[in-house]
């Protein structure tokens, strides 16, 4: 993204421990600019002023108007520089007059020819050094504006940016919400700031996995919503005995790299959106983990998590094939947070009952058709999700979860009275959407903390309606659906599937304009790139990067795109990226080797090539690339080498079967083409004589 000049507004949170001594710095800072503007502006450093100033503003902003006026008065100096200019000008337009008056003088007398020569060589010297005056002046003025013109711009970024901090406003789990006044923070539901949460320069909102990055001390952070932080990487060859998270999400994993098991220290594992089936043993030598993500995997049974992970806080197998549910989990018995959800498990062992500390239970989208008694062990059980079973009735020892404030049991087969009201006293959150219900119980009014209740799709009668209205007029009862409420992502990602690109393009962008969802920027980019529109493709995938950088799939898109709108170095770049992302596969460092070369990275191409033979010793058309490389380097008898070893050599590519020789010549003519030129490349031309130019 681009910087901040105005205010490093972008998205940030979190409040230093000592409030009072923040502020002082902020103060410290904001003088010391005003400071160095005001020294800048005595020795006639515009530039340098406006942005000292330009800098103070952003640490003080209520000092606006005072910073303004020193910002008029330095550009009421150029002004005034200006205007000096103007004057000496004006007094060389004088003086080429009277040198002009002399010279008709001439014809009068020798006497008075050599006085107006004389007069004419004064005037003609003080034309000079007004015009040299003139420019320096000028010049001075000009770079003056530019400066002006450049902060100003800066300003418009600074302000589109915070624009988009608007409209991705929104609260995570309905308490956490990013804000910002200087730094980022965090607020509740009322506005408050969340104390426990550090503020920060940078920082993102919470995802669906519960976690914030943040930015601090020039190292990337992820933060739980108690306001932990965790030092995090996202690669393994950047684990470091400090790095407490890995977040290897949407890397396209078919395993765990074994090095990760080596970093017992590592407290946070997210390991989804990838192709895992299964762990290894050594995964219970990570006796520290507290969060594991293997959510949006391949696997059909729960892996052994049991062994040391006795430190295990938080276990998220969402959506996978899940059929059964391990009893080996009860052994975790510090998990607070349980997620099985979009499985198809048709049954809860008794063991549950042994994970004593679970708080947060979800088993939406399974197969469920009764809960097991053992459940009421839970007693700080206070979430539990099971939206989407076959439950037909609530059992009646359900009233024993006295804890449960939010309970979700939409799209079920209820029947019955669901819910023991008369216990459920602590209740605030109540889902029945979806059943087969006539009416609630006749106690419902005991439920005082009960502040949402959703009834959609079930048969009560307008009389029912009327008496839950009356009878709990402090809870927001909503009896049918949101008609207005328009889901533009399932239309658009539709409207993909029938390859509709300009109408699904609509919907997204309407989609992006309510939520700011980052898949939205990648699917709008999906679609130009079917359109053929490779600008705007480009626009809307480079969005999407920003906000996840570690997918694969769009830095490739991204490689691919800029190598076709021909901006090489940027194809390069990106090229580079995908082989940080993906180092064990050789045709990504074969295309960087290429990339680079069309961008006139010589020694890069040549890094990239070895790196292709080392992951693929197969892979021996990455040799034309590398001869190629040997050339742009100054490394002639190098390049010789590989063109007399290989020549007469068929190599195979994704275009056939082709002479080393032909792919060389062809190689150097292609390199040529984009602009690509070197002293040796006529030697190359020379092993070929009989080729045509």
């Amino acid at each position: 993204m681009k910087t901040l000049l105005l205010a490093f507004i972008g998205f940030f949170l979190m409040a230093a421990q000592d409030l009072q001594a923040q502020e002082d710095e902020v103060y410290k800072n904001y003088e010391k600019f005003l400071k160095q503007g005001d020294e800048a502006l005595e020795k006639d450093r515009f530039k340098e002023a406006i942005i000292n100033y330009i800098t103070a503003e952003g640490y003080v902003p209520d000092n606006k108007e005072i910073i303004r006026e020193k910002i008029n008065y330095a550009l009421d100096k150029t002004e005034s520089l200006r205007i000096k200019a103007d004057s000496l000008r004006t007094k060389a337009e004088r003086n080429e007059r009277i040198a002009k008056s002399a010279f008709k003088e001439v014809d009068k007398s020798k006497e008075e020819l050599a006085l107006a020569l004389g007069e004419a060589r004064e005037a003609k010297k003080e034309v000079e050094i007004a015009n040299v005056q003139l420019k320096e002046e000028k010049e001075k003025v000009q770079k003056a504006f530019e400066e002006v013109e450049e902060a100003e711009h800066q300003t418009q970024l600074a302000l589109q940016k915070a624009n988009k901090l608007i409209r991705a406003f929104y609260f995570y789990d309905g308490k956490f919400a990013l804000a910002y006044d200087g730094q980022f923070y965090f607020i509740d539901e009322k506005g408050n700031r969340i104390k426990k949460i550090n503020k920060y320069s940078n920082a993102v909102q919470f995802d669906q996995r519960g976690f914030a990055r943040v930015r601090k001390n020039k190292r990337d952070m992820l933060i739980d919503t108690f306001g932990i932080e965790y030092p995090v990487v996202y690669d393994v060859d950047d684990l470091g005995p400090n790095i407490k998270a890995l977040d290897l999400s949407d890397q396209g994993l078919s395993k765990v790299p074994a090095k990760v098991f080596k970093n017992t220290q590592l407290e946070v594992l997210l390991l989804d959106h990838n192709h895992l089936s299964e762990l290894p043993k050594s995964f219970k030598n990570l006796s520290n983990l507290k969060y594991l993500n293997l959510s949006h995997n391949h696997w059909s049974y729960i892996p052994s998590l049991t062994g040391r992970l006795f430190n295990l806080k938080s276990l998220d197998i969402s959506h996978n094939k899940i059929k059964k549910f391990s009893p080996e989990l009860g052994k975790l018995r510090y998990l607070n947070s349980l997620n099985l959800s979009n499985n198809s498990i048709r049954e809860l062992p008794p063991e549950i009952g042994d994970m004593y500390n679970l708080q947060f239970i979800n088993l939406n989208y399974n197969q469920l058709k009764n809960l097991p008694e053992e459940l009421v062990k839970l007693k700080d059980l206070n979430s539990l999700h099971l939206e989407d079973n076959n439950l037909a009735e609530i059992p009646s020892w359900f009233n024993r979860l006295e804890e449960i404030k939010s309970l979700n049991l939409h799209s079920n087969s209820l029947y019955k009275n669901p819910i023991p009201a008369s216990a459920l006293v602590n209740l605030q959150s109540l889902d029945l959407s979806d059943n087969q219900l006539k009416k609630l119980p006749k106690d419902i009014a005991k439920l005082k903390n009960l502040k949402v209740l959703k009834v959609l799709s079930n048969s009560f009668s307008e009389e029912e309606k009327e008496r839950l209205k009356t009878q709990i007029p402090w809870c927001q009862i909503e009896f049918v659906k949101d008609e207005n409420k328009v889901n533009y992502l399932e239309m658009g990602t539709e409207a993909m599937r029938r390859e509709a690109y300009k109408e699904a393009v609509e919907l997204f962008l309407k989609d992006l304009s309510e939520n700011n969802n980052p898949r939205t920027y990648g699917y709008i980019g999906q679609c130009y790139i079917s359109l053929k529109d490779n600008k705007k493709a480009l626009q809307y995938l480079n969005e999407y990067h920003i906000l996840k950088p570690y997918l694969p799939a769009t830095v490739i898109q991204l490689r691919e795109l800029h190598f076709e709108l021909k901006n090489y170095p940027m194809a390069a770049v990106f090229a580079k990226k995908v082989t940080v992302l993906l180092p064990e596969k050789h045709y990504h460092w074969h295309r960087y080797s290429q990339l680079a070369l069309f961008a006139g990275q010589a020694a890069d191409a040549i890094r990239a090539a070895k790196q292709a033979l080392k992951v693929n010793k197969y892979r021996r058309s990455i040799m034309v690339y590398l001869a190629s490389a040997y050339v742009l380097d100054d490394q002639w008898e190098r390049a010789e080498q590989v063109y007399l070893e290989w020549k007469g050599i068929t190599l195979e590519t994704t275009k056939g079967s082709h002479l080393f020789d032909e792919l060389f010549y062809q190689n150097i003519q292609e390199l040529e083409q984009v602009g690509i030129r070197h002293r040796d490349f006529p030697k190359v031309r020379a092993l070929f004589p009989n080729q045509r130019n």
